[in-house]
């Protein structure tokens, strides 16, 4: 019983923060611009 519980936790864990890097990768890689990396400029230079 104890290690089924333990697997189960550790399952659940494991969703909760893959769940939490997609939704950071997806907030981050969304964002209009990049403070550090790209100086402030329009999306598309080319247009």
């Amino acid at each position: 019983m104890k290690k089924s519980l333990k697997a189960l936790t550790y399952s659940i864990l494991a969703i909760i923060i893959g769940i939490n890097l997609i939704a950071f990768n997806h907030a981050y890689l969304s964002l209009p611009t990049f403070p550090t990396a790209i100086p402030k400029k329009p999306k598309s230079p080319k247009n």
